[in-house]
């Protein structure tokens, strides 16, 4: 920030303020600064700044949900697609635990237009759930990282078998019931 330090009675002054909005990208940036001055009808004066913050590229979808059962083969693929009239490259790819999950990155060019597909794919072999996150970063410098959600929610292959093919109990013989137990024949 900038600023004249000495304004004469009547006369104008200039303030200068470098807003930096990295991250805000998609958003609405509202900041105020607070003026002291020696006016005694305006001691303090704030100043607003605000406005949208353009997004410099636009990740569809955000989150990414790998849900199925064990042996099925899970992906998704997320398009990642620059907003701005300068290109980015991307220049790295990589998850935070990175244990349940794979992924690809390739550039497509659609008729000039750039963009990215990451494919994103389970890897996960036994039941349960995972988080991940995914950053990805580009040279940009100005700009945060791209962050994609990733969850697996992946059940038994038991589960989910088709309707009427559920598992049936062997009956109980007579002689194994306990006692007390009243067994009929069918």
């Amino acid at each position: 920030m900038s600023f004249d330090r000495v304004i004469p009675p009547g006369e104008e002054g200039k303030i200068k303020v470098k807003v930096v909005t990295k991250g805000y990208g998609g958003n609405k940036y509202n900041k105020s600064i607070r003026v002291d001055t020696n006016d005694p009808n305006h001691a303090k004066i704030e100043l607003k700044i605000s406005g949208d913050v353009k997004t410099f590229a636009t990740v569809i979808p955000k989150s990414v949900y790998l849900n199925g059962k064990v042996g099925d083969h899970l992906s998704q693929v997320v398009k990642i697609v620059p907003e701005t009239p300068e290109l980015f490259k991307i220049m790295k790819v990589s998850a935070i635990t990175d244990t349940d999950i794979q992924y690809s990155l390739q550039e497509i060019d659609n008729s000039g237009k750039k963009f990215y597909e990451l494919t994103i794919e389970n890897t996960k072999k036994t039941p349960g759930r995972y988080f991940d996150t995914i950053s990805i970063i580009t040279d940009k410098s100005d700009q945060m990282p791209l962050t994609i959600y990733v969850r697996g929610k992946i059940k038994p292959d038991t589960e989910n078998q088709p309707e009427g093919s559920e598992k049936m109990e062997p009956p109980v013989p007579p002689e194994a019931a306990a006692p007390g137990t009243e067994v009929k024949s069918e």
